[in-house]
């Protein structure tokens, strides 16, 4: 399989450089206003960096890590579990802490943390009746990432694993995933932690169709919109040590923890800067691809905004918190799967940029680009069409390039600002806790960005029709009506969240064109 990948990405590369030399040479605007020429430069480069991340991701995924099982529960170390929580219901608390207690491993040896940053009462009678301890700090500052940092400095088993409060992992958590931190036995036969072993992270499942699945079909024609990242893009990373820490249903190496200052708190995106700094001090990062925690997905339009928002602003933020670019502790293939992480959240601009190239030329006769069907057909049809096969078939078909339009689209209208924003420097500081069960309401304001890109490509093409109307113009309509059915997508995809409906998942193992592949 390893071999049939890199015949796969050879393919692609030449592939691209076939395509990338005719747009460089001959497909610019030149001898057109300077304008024309800048807005084609733009749209060129977007090209060039989404093939430089396909690219990548291809070639890291033609490995696969080694996996690791654990032989017997004689001499194993002690684990802090911890659990951080800042004004969850208690139910939803109640069933993480329950799910805890239920993960196989010596009693003595299992030590659950219910860290507390609202100070409830509740809660602390919660903890007490699970056998939990109970923890809560006197400040607040930092968000989740102090709330670990206290609760570390109130612990100390050699290995943390983690849980966001409506994560529930599976009772043979600890067993799968402890044997990638141990290396050898010690004199009085304990199971002594591998020297080099940072952390283990393992997917976040959901127990519901999320709002995209909700929205187009259900879970049998759909995956998670996270699963590429999970099951295609974090196990890719393994290899070049490069895998990211998501946050929850993870285990961590105390000594890697503390080695690299402990959880990061300039960042809104605390797991992925913590990961880079553990990298950095030399310790390894493993991706377990095995569904061993299940979690409530984000019930309504506010709260995914709200979530994505700081994901795409934390993870901007990263490089200035850890200079991993300048770093000279990392890789170059570290520091690229690390900046291809950063790059992803520009898509909104990525998206605006090739939503307008059409509509600037239908409407105002801006080119950014010059050429005609036949090149296209020689060009880029070939490009385009293999870089979609690739991804299907690199992802394990959990993602294709037709999805991914979607997705972004759906999200780009609500994080294009906050994207430019943190850019400028404008930094976001407000952590602000997912809450999966929240019951905002859905407003109608939410469609009018998604209305607006409808009416304008409508215009694009309206326009496009009365001034070139000729077989020279089809890739002109063609580029329209597919951005017009994006957006029409994204406008279906808003509207179906005006309403919230919780529909359970069996995790299936599908295929894509009838469901997906876990």
């Amino acid at each position: 399989m390893r071999k049939k990948k890199r015949i796969h990405l050879i393919i692609f590369i030449l592939c691209s450089l076939f395509y990338f030399s005719w747009r460089i040479a001959f497909s610019l605007p030149f001898g057109d206003p300077v304008y024309s020429m800048i807005l084609g430069i733009i749209l060129l480069v977007t090209e060039i960096l989404g093939c430089f991340e396909l690219i990548a991701h291809l070639a890291v995924s033609s490995f696969t890590g080694e996996r690791k099982e654990l032989e017997d529960m004689h001499g194993v170390p002690d684990v802090d579990i911890l659990v951080p929580t800042k004004g969850e219901a208690v139910s939803l608390l109640e069933e993480t802490i329950q799910a805890c207690a239920k993960i196989r491993w010596p009693q003595e040896k299992k030590h659950i943390h219910l860290c507390d940053d609202a100070g409830r009462k509740e809660v602390r009678e919660l903890a007490k009746k699970y056998g939990a301890v109970y923890i809560a700090r006197p400040e607040h500052d930092h968000a989740k990432a102090g709330n670990l940092n206290y609760a570390l400095k109130h612990t100390k088993s050699p290995l943390v694993a983690v849980f966001d409060a409506d994560m529930c992992p599976k009772p043979e958590f600890l067993e799968k995933t402890v044997p990638y931190m141990l290396g050898g036995t010690g004199k009085k036969g304990e199971r002594l932690i591998d020297p080099k072993a940072g952390f283990i992270q393992t997917p976040q499942c959901f127990r519901e169709e999320d709002l995209f699945q909700k929205a187009f079909g259900g879970a049998e024609l759909l995956p998670n919109e996270q699963d590429y990242f999970y099951y295609s893009v974090e196990p890719s990373r393994e290899h070049v040590n490069a895998v990211f820490m998501a946050g929850t249903n993870m285990l961590i190496s105390r000594k890697a923890l503390e080695d690299a200052g402990g959880f990061q708190v300039n960042t809104l995106t605390e797991d992925f800067a913590t990961g880079i700094e553990i990298h950095k001090k030399g310790y390894y990062g493993y991706d377990l691809t095995e569904d061993l925690a299940f979690g409530e997905v984000p019930t309504d339009l506010p709260t995914l905004i709200r979530q994505r928002r700081r994901w795409a602003c934390g993870c901007i933020q990263t490089p200035r918190v850890t200079h991993f670019l300048r770093s000279k502790e990392l890789s170059l293939q570290q520091k690229i799967c690390y900046f291809l992480a950063v790059l992803y959240w520009y898509f909104p601009v990525k998206r605006l940029l090739y939503c307008a190239g059409p509509v600037l030329f239908a409407c105002f006769g801006i080119k950014v680009m010059h050429c005609d069907w036949r090149e296209l057909c020689l060009f880029w049809l070939p490009y385009y069409l293999l870089s979609n096969y690739e991804i299907k078939y690199f992802s394990g078909n959990t993602r294709t390039a037709h999805l991914s339009a979607i997705y972004e689209m759906c999200l780009t209208p609500f994080l294009l600002l906050p994207v430019l924003s943190e850019t400028a420097g404008k930094h976001h500081t407000i952590f602000e806790v997912t809450n999966r069960k929240s019951d905002k309401t859905w407003k109608a304001v939410y469609l009018l960005p998604h209305l607006l890109l409808i009416l304008i490509h409508l215009g694009g093409l309206a326009m496009g029709v009365m001034n070139y109307f000729s077989i020279e113009y089809a890739f002109l309509y063609v580029w329209l009506l597919y951005n017009l059915y994006v957006c029409i997508k994204a406008f279906v995809f808003v509207l179906s969240c005006r309403k919230i409906r919780r529909v359970p998942v069996k995790h299936p193992k599908h295929t894509l064109g009838g469901g997906f592949i876990r």
